[in-house]
């Protein structure tokens, strides 16, 4: 059975949406973000579901990048070296795991590996 047409086009549209936002904002300070230090924490100890989350995305991770070595720090695009198109297909990876929504406007916000470990967590939150 196809694929509803409709759908093929929102996703489609989806990814355009997410590449030129992500091409945008590659000079902006959202991607080159600060330092670490200047950087908050969502939670100091890790719970049982933080440490779940962080495998699972750095298992995604991999899976886009291939063996690259990840810590919390680790920038997609500089240190990991995951270009645009990447980042749009670890976000549609992330989504269709972990079965919530980012936003375009958030994407931006989500450079380092530590802050797709707390939006997932954060969204989570919310849903459950």
């Amino acid at each position: 059975m196809s694929a509803h047409p409709n759908s093929s086009i929102r996703i489609c549209l989806r990814i355009v949406s997410l590449f030129l936002g992500l091409i945008l904002c590659t000079s902006c300070s959202k991607v080159n973000d600060p330092a670490p230090q200047n950087r908050s924490r969502t939670s100091a100890a890790s719970s049982p579901q933080r440490k779940q989350i962080e495998e699972r995305i750095n298992q995604l991770i991999r899976k886009q990048l291939g063996n690259v070595t990840i810590s919390p720090e680790s920038r997609l695009m500089e240190d990991l070296k995951a270009d645009e198109l990447d980042v749009v297909e670890l976000v549609m990876r992330v989504e269709e795991e972990f079965k919530i929504e980012i936003s375009d406007d958030d994407v931006a916000s989500l450079s380092r590996v530590n802050d797709w470990y707390d939006y997932v967590e954060r969204h989570l939150k919310t849903l459950g």
